[in-house]
């Protein structure tokens, strides 16, 4: 169980994008936040999940956020990506692992076998040496969405997880979403 209670954010501490938003989801689901351009649908998520400044709280099994953080997952919107960053598929992928790791600890290679399997739940094997700067803005996505199925999480947030990719890859992501709810019990919240 998730709950949102009184999220309330501004970007220049007088006019709030988002305020008062207050919600509880109870059994696992996939939960969409929708409105148009600009409605603070990214304010909501990034305030909620303590990544930016703003008031309220977020309680994950009636724990404080802060105790779960190694449950939640987060997939920003592909604007905030820097892709000329030298880093290839696996190595991206990978980095859902670390959550879960000590400070300093390296990757096993059952955590590759792990990425190896969530590259193949997105259809992406085939590209785990390949740099991310190589990838149409469709495959990139699906590569953040096996980086959140690595790292095991029982939230995943999604923001814009569908802006400027084909319908295959939408399709592909929106089964995987439906099927990753089913037989792991997870929320996922999306934005669009």
């Amino acid at each position: 169980m998730i709950s949102f209670d009184k999220i309330s954010a501004s970007y220049d501490g007088v006019n709030k994008a988002v305020e008062d938003v207050s919600f509880t989801v109870e059994e696992p689901a996939i939960i969409g936040i929708i409105g148009p351009n600009g409605a603070g649908k990214s304010t909501f998520i990034k305030a909620a999940l303590h990544l930016m400044e703003g008031s309220g709280s977020t309680t994950v099994d009636g724990q404080p956020l802060e105790k779960k953080k190694k449950e939640v997952a987060y997939v920003e919107q592909k604007n905030d990506i820097d892709y000329s960053f030298p880093i290839t598929v696996g190595e991206c992928v990978s980095l859902g692992l670390y959550p879960k790791k000590r400070f300093y600890q390296r990757i096993t290679k059952e955590d590759w076998q792990k990425v190896d399997h969530a590259l193949s739940l997105v259809k992406m094997e085939d590209y785990r040496d390949h740099q991310i700067g190589e990838l149409s803005g469709g495959q990139f996505q699906r590569i953040l969405i096996a980086r959140t199925f690595v790292q095991d999480a029982s939230l995943i947030f999604l923001d814009e997880p569908f802006v400027g990719i084909d319908a295959t890859s939408e399709q592909i992501i929106m089964d995987l979403l439906d099927d990753f709810k089913k037989t792991r019990q997870r929320n996922i919240h999306c934005s669009s």
